[in-house]
């Protein structure tokens, strides 16, 4: 795949169905920058660029359905690294 200098991002939307009251652990792996929010709160956030790593965060939740958006943002390769 030949790159074009273009930095790229994508947002995934939905709801998430939680069975019980509790604490959740929720880990994100991407390249580059990105986050997951639910309910409107980032509990896992990367920024930078750098190849894939993961990060993990938790959040209290109450049984039934909540928003989550995850983000991701793939940054141009460098001239230098890739010409």
């Amino acid at each position: 795949m030949a790159q074009d200098g273009r930095n790229r991002g994508h947002d995934w939307e939905g709801y998430i169905r939680v069975p019980e009251d509790g604490t959740y652990n929720f880990t994100i792996q991407i390249d580059d920058n990105g986050y997951l929010e639910i309910n409107g709160e980032k509990v896992a956030e990367l920024t930078g660029s750098h190849s894939s790593t993961s990060v993990s965060g938790s959040k209290e939740l109450k049984k039934g359905f909540h928003y989550a958006k995850l983000h991701h943002e793939n940054l141009a390769v460098p001239e230098e690294i890739a010409p």
